[in-house]
């Protein structure tokens, strides 16, 4: 016998009033024996074992970024047009396809190439900024740092990474509830970072190089595996994809790591501590908060009937603090040992997020120089923070830090 979801504890996380409050609203849910509540568009999963199985059940659909521009009434126009072709909008055997054609590029072994690229670029960012003992961290370190690591990947210009930067910053506004205010900006800045894209494919066709793009190319010219449109749309993904998940979350560590100078310093005489830290900062403080699953039929979970159509957020930010699961979990502990534990931040199973090794990669490598180099951290006023929804973190991140020579 199930029952129905009406009878589920209720809160809204639209509600402003509710955001500054939703981490204790959340323990007190855990506390409750709850796994799930209801919201005005979704039905959140707090739960580690539950949101874990249903992002690995195959009832339940991947709300995709056409599904969010529709919650907010967008039905038509450019901006639609381009959701529905992304790559997690696309048919199942589309979308493996095109996923199996990148992901050999994205192993651990292939990011790990990068990494002395990633160290390099922290280095003289230090080398710049260090003697002044402070500085925006979002803006000069931040911003730029993964648009340089994925630029590199795809071979495109050092001297186009501003342009990178300034591009993402409107598109990824795309991303959340405030798309409807940001449409015309989101639509120019798509519309210009496509014509760029066909311009860097067209050069790789007329000669091919060692990064990429020029594989990609290779692989649309050999019979028909991927469409000239698909190419542009995958590139143009791979962009996005790969700058802002690890901008906000590297702003977001080091934000939280001046708030415990104690672990920094640990980190500043154990730089092998990078890898662990990253995962604490990824289980404690995720940029995204979850992912939109739909139900593509009847579905009866835990005893509770999921009617087709129903929308779920796997909340991954609350199931990592799932104390049935963690710990201490509102605790922030980059030395504590999680080996059995695996975060839900980067999803699981088919839908496990494709750029997972290279964020990781570039926070490690982060967590690993940073500290090496700048002692004594500390924050230099208040953060300011970006929206609620969407991927978050520090919008303005000022820090101190002991001068360097």
């Amino acid at each position: 016998m199930s029952a129905s979801t009406d009878a589920l504890p209720m809160f809204d996380p639209f509600d402003p009033s509710t955001q500054n409050r939703l981490t204790k609203l959340v323990a007190d849910l855990h506390d409750q024996g709850h796994w799930i509540y209801r919201s005005p568009l979704w039905l959140g999963v707090i739960d580690y074992g539950a949101a874990r199985e249903l992002w690995r059940d195959e009832r339940f659909t991947a709300a995709t970024s056409v599904t969010i521009l529709e919650l907010q009434g967008i039905t038509e126009g450019p901006i639609h047009e381009r959701a529905a072709r992304n790559i997690l909008s696309v048919p199942l055997a589309d979308h493996s396809r095109i996923r199996r054609l990148v992901s050999p590029s994205f192993t651990p072994r292939s990011i790990d190439r990068l990494r002395p690229m990633m160290r390099s670029y922290l280095d003289e960012r230090i080398d710049e900024l260090g003697p002044a003992g402070r500085c925006e961290f979002v803006a000069d370190v931040a911003k730029g740092y993964p648009v340089a690591i994925i630029c590199e990947i795809l071979g495109a210009p050092h001297s186009d990474w501003p342009l990178f930067s300034r591009l993402a910053d409107s598109i990824m506004k795309q991303v959340g509830f405030t798309v409807a205010e940001n449409r015309v900006e989101i639509e120019g800045a798509v519309a210009e970072l496509e014509e760029y894209v066909d311009a860097l494919i067209d050069e790789r066709r007329r000669r091919l190089r060692d990064d990429l793009l020029s594989e990609l190319v290779a692989a649309a010219d050999d019979g028909d595996r991927l469409s000239k449109l698909e190419l542009r749309d995958l590139v143009t993904a791979l962009i996005l994809g790969g700058t802002d998940t690890t901008r906000n979350q590297l702003g977001i560590a080091v934000m939280w790591l001046a708030r415990h100078p104690g672990q920094w310093d640990r980190l500043r005489g154990e730089s092998s501590g990078a890898a662990r830290a990253v995962e604490e900062v990824l289980r404690f403080d995720p940029t995204g908060a979850g992912t939109l699953r739909i139900a593509s039929e009847d579905v009866t979970y835990r005893g509770l009937t999921f009617e087709a159509g129903t929308v779920l957020l796997l909340s991954s930010s609350a199931a990592n603090r799932d104390p049935k699961h963690v710990s201490c979990p509102h605790q922030f502990d980059t030395t504590a040992e999680r080996q059995s534990w695996t975060t839900l931040t980067f999803g699981t199973g088919r839908h496990y997020f494709l750029g997972a090794n290279l964020a990781r990669a570039e926070l490690q490598e982060a967590l690993a120089v940073l500290p090496a180099r700048l002692a004594n951290l500390r924050l230099d006023g208040e953060p300011d923070m970006k929206p609620f929804f969407g991927l978050t973190g520090p919008a303005r991140l000022p820090i101190m830090f002991d001068p360097t020579s």
